[in-house]
């Protein structure tokens, strides 16, 4: 009986999250393929650094804004133009991401949820990563590791 009664409030509880989750979508799976071009604000990003003991460091920054500008989306080709730059985009259900790997290692990927933040602007989150090493009399380079935070207008 007690078995019963859990699978019955597992049952219940996922029907309540599906139906949350499924409302909370503002663009249907698929139309976010559909969009062409992008203005992203990122106000809080979030950067990490290794101490001396090699533990990482995270540290919020809720000041300086990241500003993209993402053109000529083609995601049944694949592409796009980030910041002036050819990128990879794909569409994966209700997101569609944007991927920049650079000669030296950088990488930076946008994503965009089908769910809105505000108004009509879509929630998003930008995560890049590079290494340079760099090892100079009392300076030794670090890894960059920052993700930000913010949403995207579709234009």
């Amino acid at each position: 009986m007690r078995s019963r009664m859990f699978v019955a409030a597992i049952v219940a509880a996922c029907g309540i999250s599906t139906g949350v989750h499924a409302q909370s979508q503002t663009l249907k799976q698929g139309e976010i393929a559909n969009i062409k071009a992008l203005t992203c604000t990122f106000p809080t990003s979030v950067v990490a650094t290794w101490n001396n003991d090699g533990a990482p460091e995270p540290k919020v920054r809720p000041s300086g804004t990241l500003t993209l500008e993402i053109t000529e989306i083609a995601a049944a080709d694949g592409s796009a133009v980030v910041a002036g730059k050819d990128v990879n985009v794909q569409v994966y259900g209700w997101n569609i991401h944007f991927l920049e790997a650079g000669a030296s290692g950088r990488m930076a990927i946008t994503t965009v949820f089908a769910q809105t933040s505000t108004g009509n602007k879509l929630k998003a989150v930008h995560s890049r990563t590079d290494y340079l090493p760099i090892d100079l009399p009392g300076f030794k380079s670090q890894p960059e590791v920052a993700q930000f935070y913010g949403d995207c207008e579709i234009k």
